[in-house]
C-alpha cells in the first residue's frame, strides 16, 4: 500500500512545522520502504528510461569485518560469527581450563539436586565458546528483540569410560563387553554428561549474565575403545529482549567431571560453528 495520505498532507504558507509532523512522515516513509512496498505501488517500466527504481535510490547497508563482523541496515542489524572445521579453528575444553566435579559417578543430577541446582545458573562455571559470542549495541531508549541462533559440531576425544556390564534396555539381558556395544549402552544406561552448553545474555542491567535454559544442550563422552558415541551437531534458536546500550551475548560450555568412581574424560572438541544475532529495529 502507498504511504498514509492522512500523514502526508501538504503544508500551507504559515503552517508551523513541528518535530512530530516531521517524525511521523519519516517513520511512515521508513515503514513503506522496508517491507511495505507492493507490486501495485511500482510504476511498470516498458523501457529502461521509464524505470524509476534505480540503484541510487536504494540505501546500501554498512558492512563491518573483524573484530566484530556485522551488517548494519535500516530494519535490522545482523551480527555473525563463523569458524570452519579446520583444526586451527577448533575450540578445546578440558579439565585444565576449569571444571566442576559431580558428587556421584554415572548419574545425571536433575533440577532437584542441590549440588546441580547451585551450578546450573552460575556463570562462573560456564565459559564462552570462542567464535560464539557478540556484543550488540541497541541505540535509542527502547528495548528491541533479537533472534539468536547457532550451531556447532562437538564431541569428546581421548577419554575412556570404565568397562562394566549394564542391562540392555531392549532385551533386559546383559551385553557382552565389546567396545562398540558396551560403549553405546553405557552412555544410554548411565546417562553420563560431561559437557553442557547454553546461551547466556547480559543486558548490562546489573543482574549479570542470565542463562537461557531452553537453549541448554548436553554432550556425552566417547565411551569405549572405538565407539565414538554422540558426535553431536548442537544447534539452538532463541528470541531475546535487549536493552538500550551494550548487550553481551555468548554461547557457553560447562565442563563436568564425575566424582566417586572416576572416569577418564579428556578433551571436548567443538569444531565448525556458526553464531548469528539478528537485532530487529523494525
Amino acid at each position: 500500500m502507498p504511504v498514509d495520505p492522512t500523514i502526508w498532507l501538504d503544508f500551507s504558507a504559515g503552517d508551523p512545522v513541528t518535530a512530530k509532523s516531521f517524525r511521523d512522515r519519516f517513520i511512515d516513509l521508513q515503514k513503506f520502504l522496508n517491507g511495505g512496498i507492493l507490486k501495485a505501488d511500482l510504476k511498470p517500466a516498458t523501457t529502461d528510461a521509464d524505470a524509476w527504481v534505480t540503484t541510487d535510490l536504494i540505501f546500501k547497508p554498512e558492512f563491518f569485518d573483524m573484530p566484530a563482523p556485522r551488517v548494519e541496515g535500516v530494519s535490522s542489524d545482523t551480527h555473525y560469527r563463523y569458524r570452519s572445521h579446520n583444526k586451527l579453528d577448533r575450540y578445546y575444553r578440558h579439565e585444565g581450563l576449569g571444571s566442576t566435579t559431580d558428587k556421584v559417578f554415572g548419574t545425571y543430577e536433575g533440577d532437584g539436586d542441590s549440588d546441580y541446582a547451585s551450578r546450573k545458573f552460575d556463570e562462573q562455571v560456564w565459559e564462552p565458546i570462542e567464535g560464539m559470542a557478540a556484543t550488540v549495541y541497541v541505540p535509542g531508549d527502547v528495548r528491541l528483540s533479537a533472534v539468536v541462533l547457532g550451531t556447532a559440531y562437538a564431541f569428546e576425544s581421548g577419554g575412556q569410560v570404565t568397562s562394566k556390564n549394564v542391562p540392555s534396555r531392549t532385551a533386559g539381558t546383559w551385553l557382552a563387553e565389546t567396545a562398540n556395544a558396551q560403549g553405546y549402552e553405557n552412555q544410554k544406561y548411565l546417562d553420563q554428561v560431561f559437557v553442557e552448553t547454553m546461551l547466556w545474555v547480559d543486558t548490562d542491567d546489573g543482574a549479570g549474565p542470565q542463562g537461557r535454559r531452553q537453549t541448554q544442550r548436553r554432550i556425552y563422552p566417547r565411551s569405549g575403545g572405538s565407539y565414538n558415541f554422540r558426535r553431536a551437531q548442537v544447534s539452538f534458536l532463541d528470541t531475546v529482549t535487549l536493552t538500550p546500550g551494550v548487550n553481551k551475548i555468548s554461547y557457553r560450555a560447562w565442563y563436568r567431571l564425575k566424582g566417586g568412581k572416576q572416569t577418564s574424560h579428556k578433551h571436548c572438541y567443538i569444531d565448525g560453528r556458526n553464531f548469528i544475532v539478528d537485532l530487529m529495529r523494525l
